[in-house]
């Protein structure tokens, strides 16, 4: 998978679509704390990583969409290693719908299937093996396979091939 766009800043739902008690929505890239600024204009200039903060989230015209927690991470400090909000939605489509169009049309792009993962790779948060093991944890059917994915993102199987390569 080859995404042309690294620099864009890329938003999707995380959580399975459908009726929930909470959705979480993920912004990641160089504008993410800027564009979630721009539709919620109660936030702070400026943020310390690993941070909640709760309030209203509206869209581009200025209606109430949804009270929201939002999780911040400062570039270096977030899964994909870039500046990366997380939305805690009530998780109706409805809503999730409208946060998703609302940070579209404030500079974000949908994010492509994996390209989350991808960019946690492209910026050394991951080997390409850890990043392989989250669709194993995804797709995972038993505890057994959950566990050896688990342990491979972990960096278990990783930390042996280095050894094997260091003793070749």
């Amino acid at each position: 998978m080859f995404f042309n766009e690294d620099s864009d800043t890329i938003c999707a739902l995380s959580t399975p679509p459908g009726i929930g008690g909470i959705s979480v929505v993920r912004i990641s890239g160089q504008q993410a704390y800027t564009i979630v600024k721009s539709l919620c204009p109660w936030l702070a200039d400026t943020f310390d990583t690993h941070t909640l903060r709760f309030g209203t989230f509206y869209s581009s015209s200025g209606a109430e969409i949804d009270h929201v927690l939002l999780s911040l991470f400062k570039k270096g400090k977030s899964f994909t290693g870039e500046e990366t909000v997380e939305i805690s939605c009530h998780g109706s489509p409805i809503i999730v719908s409208q946060i998703l169009e609302a940070l579209a049309s404030a500079g974000a792009r949908f994010a492509k299937p994996g390209e989350f993962t991808y960019r946690a790779f492209n910026n050394g948060n991951l080997d390409l093996i850890q990043a392989e093991s989250i669709i194993g944890i995804i797709h995972s059917n038993s505890k057994k396979a959950a566990s050896q994915a688990l342990r491979q993102l972990s960096g278990d199987l990783s930390k042996q091939i280095s050894i094997i390569e260091n003793e070749l």
